[in-house]
């Protein structure tokens, strides 16, 4: 698995106020455009973003579906 550098971020929606988006990407301002499009409302904003050596470390520590 390559370990690629880039950033940890925290996304939110007004028209979902009650949500929060948890995630990795290598380019942030990409992201947040693929997430806004059909059944969306308003853009998502970026609450915080952390740029790290690699966005591997991190992903398994943002799933939610975990027991």
């Amino acid at each position: 698995m390559s370990e690629e550098a880039g950033a940890i971020c925290i996304l939110s929606n007004p028209a979902m106020p009650d949500l929060v988006k948890l995630g990795k990407t290598t380019n942030l301002p990409a992201r947040l455009k693929s997430l806004y499009g059909i059944g969306v409302p308003v853009p998502f904003q970026c609450v915080y973003a952390k740029r790290v050596a690699t966005t591997t470390r991190w992903s398994g520590r943002f799933s939610m579906n975990k027991p």
